[in-house]
Parts: C-alpha cells; sequence; structure tokens
C-alpha cells in the first residue's frame, strides 16, 4: 500500500512539473527590460536568445543575440542605462529600446535574413524622420533638447506601434509633444495614429 501510494506521489510530482514547464513555454514573454541583471530573453521559438552580460558602469553594458542551440552570438550593443527587448511573436524580428539618457531614447529593429539577423539595425528615429511627415511633426521630433523615440509594443508581426514624444524650450514658451504612429515593415510606411501638443510659458 505504501508502495502504490509512493508510487502515485511520484508520478503526480512529475505530472505538476511538466504541467509547470508546459506553462512556461505557452506563456513564454515576449518582453523583457535589461539593466543591471544578468538575464535572457528567448525568442518565441526558442530558436534564439537575447543575452545581457553585466560589466562596469563605466564601460557599459553588453546585450548580445545567441543561437540557443550552440550559442554562437553577435554582439547588439553596448548601453550605459537600460534597453528593451521586444520579440515578434514569429521570432522574425526584435525592436530594441535604448534608454540611453535622460533626455533621449532611440529604437531599433533587427530582422531575420534567412537563418541568421542582419547585423546593421534599422533606426526608427531615421525611418520616421525620413518618411512623409509633416513640417510641425519633422521640427518637434528632431528638437535636439528632451526628445524619445521608442517602440511601445508590437501589433501583429509585422506591425510596430511606435512612440515619439519629448519637450523642449522655444521661446517664450515650453513645448510638449507626443505622436504615436503604426510602422508597417513590409513597406516602411509610417500610419499616424495620434497626435498631441502643448506649449506653456
Amino acid at each position: 500500500m505504501k508502495t502504490l501510494s509512493g508510487i502515485a506521489l511520484v508520478i503526480a510530482l512529475v505530472s505538476a512539473l511538466l504541467g509547470f514547464l508546459f506553462l512556461r513555454d505557452s506563456i513564454s514573454p515576449t518582453y523583457c527590460n535589461f539593466s543591471r541583471e544578468a538575464v535572457k530573453l528567448y525568442s518565441p521559438d526558442r530558436a534564439f536568445v537575447v543575452e545581457n552580460i553585466v560589466r562596469p558602469i563605466e564601460t557599459g553594458n553588453r546585450l548580445f543575440l545567441r543561437n540557443a542551440i550552440d550559442s554562437k552570438g553577435i554582439l547588439i550593443c553596448v548601453y550605459l542605462r537600460s534597453v528593451d527587448v521586444l520579440w515578434s511573436k514569429d521570432s522574425k524580428a526584435f525592436a530594441v529600446n535604448d534608454w540611453g539618457g535622460s533626455n533621449f531614447a532611440e529604437a531599433y529593429l533587427y530582422r531575420k535574413a534567412g537563418e541568421h539577423f542582419a547585423l546593421s539595425p534599422l533606426n526608427i528615429r531615421d525611418a520616421l524622420l525620413s518618411s512623409d511627415l509633416d513640417a510641425e511633426a519633422n521640427k518637434l521630433i528632431s528638437n535636439d533638447d528632451h526628445n524619445y523615440v521608442f517602440i511601445e509594443k508590437w501589433d501583429g508581426s509585422d506591425r510596430l506601434i511606435v512612440r515619439a514624444t519629448g519637450h523642449f524650450y522655444e521661446a517664450p514658451n515650453n513645448v510638449e509633444y507626443t505622436y504615436r504612429y503604426r510602422f508597417f515593415l513590409r513597406t516602411g510606411r509610417f500610419e499616424r495614429l495620434s497626435r498631441s501638443t502643448e506649449e506653456s510659458l
């Protein structure tokens, strides 16, 4: 009787462990903020992993993209403060928000080319400013005071929601602005979703 109870307990524990592993993989996160912790973020298909290598603050942390099978990898970026990584659900691309300073943020898109990822990312700010923006949006988003361009989230596997926000002084007013766009990866087109600006003394 005790033997049967022991076997039943083992079976129950194994089932619980397998259930946990299945649940973990089924809700595998596609977003992570990296800063001062040595953490990893796998692609949804588990074929690639973004790994954070912590270094002394003065030299900057390293973010690597590695093949999950043989651990071969490439350096994505060196950063000083923190970065966000957002995987697309089809594992064919990921975005990086680099919160490089108190007055700016940059966003980059890495795409898969064949079996590997292209080494040269798309700078989202540059792509936005080179698109058909109106004169006001171009002026605001290209200001060199407090200026943040970052990826909010994926909208499907081939679209990104981009936010451009910031503020600066233009005598006699303080100017604040926020734009939201949908970026289409296949065509490189930006669709404006919302706009807000405010001036105050």
